[in-house]
């Protein structure tokens, strides 16, 4: 039960959770919802910056206070939301129904992966994408970011501009698990050394060719590939 909260957000009305239960916690990409039994939701979003931590009542931060935008206390301990860019908190229906994290897709690191329901977004909103903007349209699956879109992308030999429907869907089911078995393992400490991201014209450790990198689709996020791993359309229906 919370027994204090602060925010220094003064447009959030913060206190009402004291007194509440959180029921159960549920990460959407980098959304991160609070759901409490007074049946309001605290949503956070963490972009590149926030994060979440957990402490024993007293004990010493290991980021300096003026960077807590959220404090919840439980009793004997507190969990801290460090320069957290985005935090709402709403009651539980409306947030389900609009704003920020109803249009997203099923979540990447969800347990378990929910290929069907993100198939059935990408058939709906994203057949004629490429495969690199597809990746990180938060509205078909959530929590990919451009790091793990490119490495994924080149561990499946797929070009970032290879159109959606140009890949055939068994490819596209074992590219969304790989996704997310390299994603949990990163969250598990067993990040791997990056193949093409933030690479551009250094040798690609597979082949040794120039990695290449361009802004890609209305965000302009810097996609990178290897021309020879990941050549041109089609790719990567055949993996070999």
């Amino acid at each position: 039960m919370i027994t204090a909260a602060r925010t220094r957000d003064g447009r959030i009305q913060i206190r009402r959770l004291v007194g509440a239960t959180m029921t159960h916690p549920v990460a959407r990409g980098k959304h991160l919802l609070l759901p409490f039994d007074n049946g309001l939701t605290l949503r956070t979003h963490m972009k590149m910056t926030g994060s979440w931590h957990v402490y024993p009542a007293g004990a010493r931060w290991r980021r300096p206070a003026h960077r807590a935008i959220v404090v919840l206390e439980a009793g004997d301990r507190v969990a801290v939301g460090f320069d957290i860019p985005d935090v709402q908190l709403e009651r539980t229906v409306v947030l389900a129904k609009v704003g920020a994290v109803a249009e997203l897709g099923p979540d990447i690191l969800a347990e378990p992966l929910d290929i069907s329901a993100i198939l059935a977004r990408v058939g709906a909103r994203a057949a004629g994408m490429a495969m690199g903007e597809m990746l990180l349209d938060q509205r078909v699956v959530a929590g990919i970011g451009n790091m793990w879109r490119n490495e994924v992308l080149f561990a499946q030999r797929i070009n970032p501009e290879t159109t959606v429907d140009a890949v055939a869907q068994s490819a596209l089911v074992d590219l969304l698990e790989v996704a997310s078995a390299l994603m949990k393992a990163s969250v598990a400490g067993r990040r791997p050394k990056a193949q093409v991201y933030g690479r551009s014209g250094r040798p690609c450790r597979r082949c040794g060719e120039l990695i290449s990198s361009m802004p890609q689709g209305r965000m302009a996020r810097i996609a990178y590939w290897c021309p020879n791993c990941q050549p041109g359309c089609p790719a990567a229906t055949d993996r070999g």
